[in-house]
């Protein structure tokens, strides 16, 4: 059995990204739940936007003739009914 005797050369690793360095605004994942009065539970839709405001609107746009909630992770943030 052949065991090498020394190892090969490794070089220096890049520098790690630092916080403040982002490459600007990023998206927050909102979750919209859709009720209906035919189904027991809603159903939930992931969509992306940069705040609250924008998620809103997409928020109106889908199912517009269902009840609706908005939600970023635990926070309500918005009823659309």
């Amino acid at each position: 059995m052949f065991w090498p005797t020394s190892m090969s050369p490794v070089g220096p690793l890049p520098p790690a990204p630092r916080h403040s360095e982002s490459p600007g605004p990023s998206a927050h994942t909102y979750t919209v739940l859709v009720f209906d009065e035919l189904v027991p539970a809603p159903w939930a839709i992931l969509v992306e936007a940069e705040d609250d405001t924008k998620a809103i609107a997409v928020a109106r746009a889908l199912h517009p003739l269902k009840r609706r909630e908005l939600w970023c992770g635990h926070r309500l943030v918005a009823e659309i009914l």
